[in-house]
């Protein structure tokens, strides 16, 4: 998952589709990698945004 994020904004949406994953399993992936701050949300303030994508964190 960190490989399709890893240079620019990837939606729940495109990110399940890739890795042929229902969007609600993915999403919870997609929680535990932010809480330990390997994914980056492009609207952290409302993690809810329609637009919401993510990006992997730089080293």
């Amino acid at each position: 998952m960190l490989l399709f994020c890893d240079e620019q904004y990837v939606s729940k949406v495109a990110l399940a589709d890739l890795l042929g994953m229902s969007v609600s399993a993915l999403g919870r992936h997609i929680s535990a990698l932010v809480d330990e701050g390997v994914l980056l949300p492009a609207f952290p303030q409302q993690a809810t945004h329609k637009d919401q994508a993510y990006i992997a964190k730089l080293k």
